[in-house]
């Protein structure tokens, strides 16, 4: 069957995932004549009619959702429209639901540096499951908070070992960066009642990030990260 799994992404977003996922047959984006964008590919060979496809198509919106705020934490939530096409019937379409997009802005700049290709970070997640780990939470829909962020950082410190030193290692951050991740997310006299801990001892953290911040030196990361197992 030629499953077209159909989704809604703002058009900055759109032309961010089309340009990373050029050339890729696996999974492959497209757009219907009305304009509509939808997901195509090999990984959808096994879906046997509507409802899977349709299940599967959740699942895309997701990982799609996460590459494009790895690619750029101010990317907009992919949303799956609950509409499949079936290329095999008359009328082409399945079962039509609703959902409602929900927009996570951060108004960080996106990293100027390239990012790993979209295969090589797949196959890191295929082979890693803390590094899918991590990668799934950025596909989460809303604005990322406190817990969320810190859950990555703990995805991304086991993947690379598991202790401190292993991971300042993998990332190539000083201990300083690393100081300033964790007092940023764990202490409320940095983000308020959004932090980890309503009451920690001691005085304000000297260098913090803002949540902005910290997604987005999380997001290099995860970008980074394919490459950085490699060496």
């Amino acid at each position: 069957m030629g499953w077209r799994l159909h989704l809604q992404a703002d058009p900055y977003t759109t032309k961010l995932l089309e340009k990373q996922y050029r050339g890729q047959t696996q999974l492959m984006l497209g757009h219907e004549a009305d304009g509509t964008l939808y997901a195509s590919g090999t990984r959808f060979a096994d879906c046997q009619n509507a409802q899977t496809a349709l299940a599967e198509a959740r699942k895309v919106a997701s990982e799609l959702t996460a590459m494009a705020r790895v690619l750029d934490p101010s990317a907009s939530a992919v949303v799956s429209m609950d509409r499949v096409r079936d290329d095999t019937r008359a009328d082409g379409f399945a079962t039509v639901f609703s959902q409602r997009s929900i927009r996570w802005r951060t108004g960080v700049e996106p990293a100027s540096q390239p990012p790993s290709s979209v295969g090589d970070i797949s196959r890191l997640a295929d082979r890693d499951p803390d590094y899918a780990a991590a990668l799934a939470l950025f596909g989460k829909p809303g604005e990322p908070d406190a817990v969320l962020l810190y859950k990555v950082f703990e995805f991304l410190k086991r993947s690379a070992g598991g202790s401190e030193k292993a991971f300042l290692q993998r990332s190539g951050w000083s201990k300083q960066e690393l100081r300033t991740l964790t007092g940023s997310l764990n202490h409320p006299d940095v983000l308020g009642a959004g932090a980890r801990h309503a009451v920690l001892p001691g005085g304000t953290p000297r260098h913090s990030w803002t949540l902005a911040q910290c997604a987005q030196r999380l997001a290099e990361l995860i970008r980074r990260w394919p490459s950085e197992s490699a060496t």
